[in-house]
């Protein structure tokens, strides 16, 4: 029979922790299923922290900007064109203004407020950090959101039968997050679960809506700021987009 002695089991125990310790370092999306939702504004973060949810992970935090640089648990960081967040954050946050006095006052208002809290910086940031995976809203909204779901259950081994995949998809889609947001009357208010607000679907979530809400002011502005990030970004080529619908 295999014999050893208590010292030996103790170094085996050991030995077995910090590997898991190790593990849980470098592959931190397995420690019971942890995941971070960050990213930008109106680019699809609060869609995806409903779809983790239903898939029963442990969402940690929802935020904008970029996980804790302490943290090194899976991270998804959603973005989106610069220039549809603005448009978006505009007409949520800065209504009043973007009525009174037109959608260029309120898009500005939001661009200071991009700038400020340095969404420009964070992206390039997050993307230096191991285990983020940079969420374009192009690709994962807007009619993909299938996508999204089965990435994020294949990520974490989780099996979706195609009923339980459609449930979460009913109650995670624009049309649903809409009515929920029509119980409140200002984006001040919103709904603890599932993180939505007053106010918080604007333009049925549909891109490019930029270019109807720009004034050739708004775009040299926006060119000035983000005119790099756009191309960065592959929304754009070069510098010389305009707001003429294409």
């Amino acid at each position: 029979a295999l014999s050893c002695s208590n010292q030996e089991l103790l170094d085996v125990l050991f030995r077995g922790i910090r590997k898991a310790m190790a593990f849980r370092r470098w592959f931190p999306r397995y420690d019971q299923r942890g995941i971070f939702i960050a990213g930008w504004p109106a680019s699809g973060s609060t869609f995806m922290y409903q779809v983790a949810m239903e898939l029963g992970l442990n969402v940690h935090r929802k935020k904008h900007g970029n996980r804790p640089r302490e943290s090194a648990d899976f991270t998804v960081f959603a973005f989106r064109d610069p220039r549809d967040v603005l448009c978006s954050h505009a007409r949520r946050k800065h209504r009043d203004t973007w009525d009174s006095d037109g959608p260029h006052a309120a898009v500005m208002l939001s661009l200071q407020q991009f700038l400020r809290t340095r969404y420009r910086e964070v992206i390039y940031e997050s993307a230096a950090m191991q285990n983020v995976f940079l969420a374009r809203y192009e690709l994962f909204c807007q009619g993909n959101e299938a996508f999204f779901v089965d990435f994020l259950a294949d990520n974490f081994l989780i099996p979706l039968t195609p009923g339980r995949r459609s449930e979460i998809l009913r109650n995670t889609s624009i049309d649903s997050n809409a009515r929920r947001a029509q119980q409140f009357d200002s984006f001040k208010q919103h709904d603890e679960k599932t993180q939505i607000h007053g106010n918080h679907v604007s333009n049925k979530g549909r891109s490019g809506a930029w270019r109807q809400a720009f004034t050739p002011v708004t775009v040299d502005r926006v060119k000035e700021e983000l005119g790099a990030l756009l191309i960065d970004l592959g929304y754009e080529r070069n510098l010389s987009w305009s707001c003429t619908p294409e």
